[in-house]
């Protein structure tokens, strides 16, 4: 298996026009596109395309019409005239979950999550 998670630390200063800081901790999913349906059945708190705590969905990347990843990747790769000996695509994805709190008190989750991709 080559998908993995990577733990890891954001820290951010900012001077103008008010002095702030801010550190937190977090991780980053990095999934070889040829896994993530093994992933999917193999790891109960991740999902792809259904909800779960941590879910990947196609419609969230490339033309964002829910078709496969790896295909988007590999027709842009041939539009674009990009060769090589490519074996594998991995994305590498940061979570971020945001939770707000609206009247009358429930709260609302939104997940982002931001993507690169790596050809292999």
């Amino acid at each position: 298996m080559n998908s993995c998670i990577y733990n890891g630390e954001v820290n951010h200063t900012r001077f103008k026009p008010i002095k702030h800081f801010l550190n937190y901790k977090t991780f980053s999913l990095f999934i070889d596109l040829d896994e993530i349906e093994q992933l999917d059945k193999s790891i109960s708190i991740f999902s792809h395309n259904k909800f779960n705590i941590f879910s990947f969905y196609n419609k969230d990347h490339g033309d964002r019409d829910g078709n496969c990843l790896k295909k988007w990747v590999i027709s842009n790769l041939q539009k674009y005239k990009i060769e090589g000996n490519i074996s594998k695509i991995r994305s590498q994805a940061w979570q971020a979950c945001i939770i707000t709190i609206r009247p009358p008190l429930h709260r609302t989750r939104t997940q982002v999550l931001f993507i690169n991709l790596f050809l292999m």
